[in-house]
């Protein structure tokens, strides 16, 4: 079943964050995999500044006609619609399903703004699948102090917000912010086919139960050059 709902994400920069997590790394001949990658941001950065090319990148995405306009677009580099449940992107779509390609396929898989909008449970299979496919990892994902910058967010989508966006503090594992009037640590109550969902972590606690992260890029070390948006990440080198 081909998922109706679509996104064309906002042209914003993505090469800025990996070279701040990679800082030493010479992705040139990298084979890249852009989980949930949407129209290729990443890939539009990096054909730029001559650091990746077409034919070394794969996108990933649940996004069925945004998928299909970018290989007209890009031709050259491969992209796979990938019919994965999402309450919010996709919500009739398949849930857990294993990435379609063999261990070690790719050099590195980048994962921007797909963490913050799913399910811990989510995160889990996934963390396991891109360590299989690839040798490095950087996933982007939400944490106390970016809170409080989505909550501005929220503020100007919405005349009240529920007061827990005020409390990140308080947040000892992860939460789940539903659309604006829910927030649970229950994946049972994220309501499916939700228009809105943030998934907050504690970064302690996130990196107590996977040992396998090397390093956390917190949220006030980087900010995107030209939409001034903070975005901490995980970084899990092979």
């Amino acid at each position: 079943m081909i998922n109706e709902k679509t996104y064309k994400f906002q042209r914003i920069d993505r090469l800025h964050f990996l070279r701040y997590c990679l800082p030493d790394d010479d992705i040139s001949n990298y084979k890249i995999l852009d989980y949930g990658g949407n129209h290729g941001n990443l890939l539009k950065d990096g054909m730029a500044e001559g650091v990746i090319r077409p034919e070394n990148y794969t996108c990933v995405d649940v996004d069925f006609y945004v998928i299909k306009e970018a290989k007209v677009e890009h031709p050259e580099a491969t992209w796979m619609y990938y019919n994965r449940h999402n309450q919010c992107y996709n919500p009739e779509g398949e849930k857990m399903i294993p990435l379609p390609f063999n261990d070690n396929t790719f050099d590195l898989a980048y994962v921007y703004s797909v963490h913050t909008h799913c399910s811990y449970e989510d995160f889990v299979f996934d963390l396991k699948e891109l360590r299989r496919v690839a040798k490095k990892v950087l996933i982007s994902y939400c944490d106390k102090e970016l809170v409080k910058w989505v909550s501005m967010k929220r503020r100007f989508d919405y005349t009240e917000i529920h007061p827990d966006w005020d409390d990140p503090w308080s947040i000892e594992s992860y939460r789940y912010y539903v659309d604006n009037d829910i927030s649970t640590t229950n994946p049972d109550e994220i309501k499916n086919d939700c228009d809105y969902l943030v998934t907050a972590y504690d970064t302690d606690w996130l990196v107590s139960q996977h040992p396998e992260i090397t390093r956390t890029i917190p949220t006030m070390a980087m900010t995107n050059k030209i939409h001034g948006i903070t975005q901490p990440f995980l970084v899990i080198d092979g």
